[in-house]
């Protein structure tokens, strides 16, 4: 409440914080600068989703355990999930698939679990048709994805091995 108040919220809190982050990461010398990536899962996927729609300089993002529509939180998951997610009258105006579509065309991939008790599946699909559409009209089909893998909240080795190929195809000789 202290936050909306002062006129922000937990998420502009987390994004000027990833923002400052990859300032200061962006200017090591050991660190290529375009060539930087993003990963999250959970609430690191809902910050993924924010810096790879809001900030061109990540080249490559994958968003894990995280990817639903604001129907999917308001009508069946608000009880479940916690209010630190919400903007005050984002909804209005873009949902989450679209946010994590403004980076278009860059690559972008979602990694989905079938039975995450945060999401359902129904609302996970249509999520992934929206950022499919979003890539296609870009122009840039292949360089969008969603996976779904069996099982809850996780982003277990396998869908880490995916991320990493995925960073590995659109990073490693960009």
């Amino acid at each position: 409440k202290s936050l909306f108040s002062a006129g922000t919220s937990w998420p502009g809190v987390w994004l000027r914080e990833d923002i400052t982050s990859l300032d200061i990461l962006s200017k090591r010398p050991e660190v290529d600068p375009e060539r930087l990536g993003c990963v999250g899962l959970s609430l690191g996927g809902l910050r993924t989703v924010y810096m790879g729609g809001l900030d061109p300089r990540i080249k490559c993002a994958v968003c894990a355990g995280m990817m639903m529509t604001w129907r999917d939180l308001v009508l069946n998951k608000s009880v479940n999930h916690t209010w630190m997610i919400y903007i005050p009258r984002m909804a209005h105006d873009l949902d989450y698939p679209e946010i994590l579509g403004l980076r278009a065309p860059l690559p972008t991939l979602v990694l989905n679990n079938r039975e995450d008790p945060l999401f359902t599946l129904p609302e996970m699909e249509r999520a992934d048709r929206m950022l499919t559409d979003v890539f296609a009209r870009a122009g840039a089909p292949d360089r969008y994805e969603t996976r779904f893998y069996p099982g809850g909240h996780k982003f277990d080795l396998a869908m880490q091995a995916d991320a990493f190929d995925w960073f590995d195809r659109w990073l490693k000789d960009a």
